[in-house]
């Protein structure tokens, strides 16, 4: 079960997925086929990690966070994450270049839109550099 409340803490997933997505769509730049893909250890364990990470951030936002943007499938990121961390023998090249092509993109779009709506961060004092 999720706590409810705590929008730092939803603002800071939010942003934490923003950047595993973001870091997603650099690293299957140029990746055009499965075989390459499976084929370079280093990149596909970089893409796993990013996809564990979005999972994890996307599993730690509030219920009620969830519920005012249904847009999101937030379940299918969290099982996706899951399914890496514990089938981690099993992975299916295949499904991860389709999220990587076909979801990362849609999924990108998506958390930009819900950053956007983010409250801006405080500014810092004027007199902040009196103290550095």
């Amino acid at each position: 079960m999720k706590i409810t409340g705590g929008n730092y803490r939803d603002e800071t997933r939010i942003v934490h997925m923003l950047q595993a997505l973001e870091r997603l769509e650099l690293e299957s730049t140029g990746v055009a086929t499965v075989d390459e893909l499976s084929s370079n250890d280093q990149l596909s364990r970089a893409i796993m990690y990013d996809f564990i990470v979005l999972g994890e951030a996307a599993n730690n936002v509030t219920d009620v966070y969830c519920a005012s943007h249904p847009e999101v499938p937030w379940q299918d990121v969290s099982g996706f994450r899951h399914k890496l961390v514990h089938d981690y023998s099993g992975i299916d090249f295949g499904i991860l270049f389709d999220a990587l092509k076909t979801d990362v993109p849609k999924l990108l779009s998506m958390v930009r839109g819900l950053v956007a709506e983010l409250p801006p961060e405080p500014s810092s004092p004027p007199n902040l550099t009196d103290f550095k």
